[in-house]
Formats: structure tokens, C-alpha cells, sequence
């Protein structure tokens, strides 16, 4: 999948169709629980961490590696405490941006700018 985004209505529309039925190269919509999802991710050997305020802080060491890595955030009340029996059954790491709530959005957008940072500084260290 190439496709570079413009705007967040684009991926929107794409998600929608998707999930319309709609065959679009690199997206794929099924419907699962947390559980499958997981279990799934888990069996094809990604890293699964899950952010949270009460996580360990992040460093570049927790998830530098080509390893395929996978991101568990709750919404503003956080996982329900069954979601989080099941995210604790699967993840490596419980980790952290800070004692702060932060909004899903600038987490994702946050945890990208980690890794790209880790990236460049191991190529440059």
C-alpha cells in the first residue's frame, strides 16, 4: 500500500468503504473481538504494548528493532477491566507518555514521533 494521505476525511472514506465490502489494496475490514485481534497480532509475532498513564516510561530501547509492533490505547475512561485482562494476557510492555491523559489522536501521532526519533538516532549512534 503507497497511498499518501491528505486529510483525514480521506482515511475515513477509505476505512468506510472498507468496510462496505469494498476490496482496497492494504486495508481489510472483519469484524473480531479484543481477544481474536490480539491472539491474532500475537501468533504473527508483533510486539504488543499497551499505553497507559500507570506504564512504565517509554524508551527507544522498549521498541527500537525491526519487529513488527502493535499499540493498545484506550479512550478517555481507559479499557474496561476485562480488556485489560485480555491486553495483559498478550502484551510485553505496559508503557507510558506520562501521568497525563492525553488525547488518542496525539498519543498515536506522539508514539510515531518516538520510534522515528529512535530510528534516527541509532542510525546516527
Amino acid at each position: 500500500m503507497n497511498m499518501i494521505f491528505q486529510s483525514e476525511e480521506e482515511v475515513a472514506k477509505i476505512i468506510l468503504e472498507s468496510m462496505k465490502g469494498c476490496e482496497i489494496d492494504g486495508v481489510r475490514a472483519f469484524k473480531a473481538d479484543l481477544n481474536e485481534v490480539l491472539r491474532t497480532l500475537s501468533l504473527r509475532n508483533y510486539n504488543i504494548f499497551y499505553l497507559h498513564e500507570e506504564g512504565t516510561p517509554i524508551k527507544c530501547s522498549d521498541i527500537q528493532g525491526d519487529e513488527k509492533k502493535c499499540f493498545v490505547l484506550g479512550d478517555q475512561l481507559g479499557l474496561s477491566p476485562s480488556d485489560e485482562k485480555i491486553v495483559s494476557k498478550y502484551m510485553r510492555k505496559k508503557i507510558s507518555l506520562g501521568p497525563l491523559s492525553y488525547l488518542s489522536s496525539f498519543c498515536v501521532i506522539t508514539i510515531l514521533y518516538i520510534i522515528h526519533e529512535c530510528q534516527r538516532i541509532s542510525l546516527i549512534g
